[in-house]
């Protein structure tokens, strides 16, 4: 049996990796709350690619680690790799203000999966769902940045949506890839 740690101390984030990731019988995905470095860099990417080394090196056995952001081309793809920043500091109310007068609300959210091993580089996948950001504030599910960002083809916030349907909207495409790829990588011989 192949175990891989799942990087996280939110239940919610490795709950969600375990029903998106499609595993062989002979893998077992395992949470594990390995306290992170997170570095701030000038992208989502780099931080993954850093946070999934450090945990390999940490534990000496194979990992994931995902890290999000919010993109929004209007704001030259601020906040980004600084969006937990952002939601600790200034908030929703605060991003809607910047957003205040800016007519083009095209927005994104990306996330990426990165996947090592000792001594190998690591690899990432990404997920990308697009929207863009609503003028107020709503809903009551979710947390955070669900209450302004509105998925591509709906009219209603991320937050207006109860958390089964809500996950359904999220780009899993990354999950998928990850998945196959992982598979393949421990297929049984």
């Amino acid at each position: 049996m192949e175990v891989i740690n799942f990087v996280t101390k939110n239940k919610f984030k490795f709950q969600l990796a375990q029903e998106k990731l499609n595993f062989n019988d002979n893998i077992k995905l395992v949470q594990n709350k390995l306290d992170c470095i997170e570095i701030q860099a000038d992208s989502i990417e780099e931080v993954a690619i850093y946070s999934v080394q450090y945990s390999v090196e940490q534990l000496n056995s194979p990992c994931i680690k995902n890290d999000s952001g919010l993109v929004i081309p209007a704001l030259g793809g601020f906040p980004g790799p600084y969006t937990s920043y952002i939601e600790k500091t200034i908030g929703i109310k605060g991003l809607l203000n910047l957003m205040k007068n800016v007519k083009d609300r095209r927005a994104k959210f990306i996330e990426i999966l990165a996947f090592g091993r000792p001594g190998e580089k690591p690899i990432t996948f990404k997920c990308i769902t697009r929207g863009y950001i609503s003028k107020e504030i709503k809903g009551r599910y979710g947390w955070s940045f669900d209450k302004i960002f509105i998925c591509q083809g709906y009219k209603k916030t991320l937050a207006e949506f109860e958390d089964k349907e809500r996950v359904k909207l999220w780009d899993s495409s990354g999950y998928k890839k990850l998945s196959d790829f992982i598979n393949k990588t421990y297929a049984s011989k």
